[in-house]
């Protein structure tokens, strides 16, 4: 779902009383959730091959438990792992209060083109921005760029929005690292250091959209998808 810059009228969403203690906290316990569920579920993967290696053997040199009451056992175990697993999930996709994420990043556009940053939703409450900033910074040499967000400006779940640099910026040399901070000045989101020295349509992006673990892996170099889906 793609957004223009246009004013859109204020809505009654809970996001807009939610402090930015609230927004920080909320984004930590997701991501926890998220790792939780992920080391559970490898976790039953590795104990199912175990088990079932454990209760043929087991039922091979002739134990008083018989296959069957092995095979209930293992059952039981895979049961519960699951389980948790899915209030993991549950507990991730349930959560309404929208997140706003750097999605993909353009530091080096061909010709005379200029720097751009993608923001997306990957909650699923619409998130007013209005008054929001994106930073890129630079250390070689000292550099920073400022986007004001304007006011009016709201991401529906899903959604994109597009932040583009200043035509008279000062700055080609394909690096920064990309801030997002609230109208207080609270980080929402940062990327890594990022180097592009392409110079055509190839840009940062997460893959998938929203994916957001902290890790350099959440992020490929490849063809533009400018305020469409990353693929």
């Amino acid at each position: 779902m793609n957004l223009d810059r246009s004013h859109r009228e204020r809505s009654s969403s809970p996001i807009r009383h939610f402090s930015s203690f609230g927004i920080w906290f909320y984004r930590r316990i997701r991501k926890i959730l998220w790792l939780t569920s992920t080391v559970v579920l490898i976790d039953t993967v590795i104990y199912l091959e175990v088990a079932s290696t454990d209760s043929l053997r087991q039922a091979t040199v002739g134990r008083r438990k018989s296959r069957i009451e092995v095979g209930d056992f293992v059952m039981y175990q895979i049961s519960w792992r699951l389980l948790i697993s899915l209030f993991g999930v549950l507990a991730i996709s349930g959560a309404g209060l929208g997140a706003i994420v750097i999605n993909e990043v353009e530091l080096n556009p061909p010709g005379d083109a200029n720097d751009w940053v993608e923001l997306y939703n990957n909650g699923m409450e619409e998130v007013d921005i209005s008054g929001w900033r994106v930073w890129i910074v630079d250390s070689d040499p000292t550099w920073t760029g400022s986007i004001r967000i304007f006011s009016g400006t709201a991401v529906q779940p899903g959604g994109f929005y597009v932040t583009e640099g200043d035509p008279n910026w000062l700055h080609d040399t394909g690096m920064g690292t990309v801030i997002l901070k609230m109208r207080d000045g609270t980080e929402v989101d940062k990327t890594h250091l990022l180097s592009d020295q392409s110079d055509n349509f190839f840009t940062y992006s997460r893959h998938p959209d929203g994916v957001d673990t902290d890790q350099r892996a959440d992020w490929v170099f490849g063809k533009c998808t400018k305020n469409a889906n990353n693929s």
